[in-house]
């Protein structure tokens, strides 16, 4: 997953990133993973333990999220 960033970074910011800054990209991220655990809270569900599927998927989701 790093290595796929790594490599749309390559010719300079990719468009469809919103975040493009590493303190707005870990903003993102610290957002997302709340708000991944705030869904399960809404809905009555237990949160699972976050894993490194999720991590990785933080990681993609911290380049868009606002």
């Amino acid at each position: 997953m790093l290595q796929q960033l790594v490599s749309e970074c390559a010719a300079g910011p990719p468009a469809h990133w919103e975040n493009l800054t590493v303190p707005a990209y870990l903003e993102a991220m610290g957002a997302w993973l709340e708000a991944y655990e705030q869904a399960f809270i809404n809905t009555g569900a237990e949160c699972p333990t976050i894993g490194w599927n999720d991590f990785a998927k933080a990681v993609r989701a911290a380049t868009v999220y606002e």
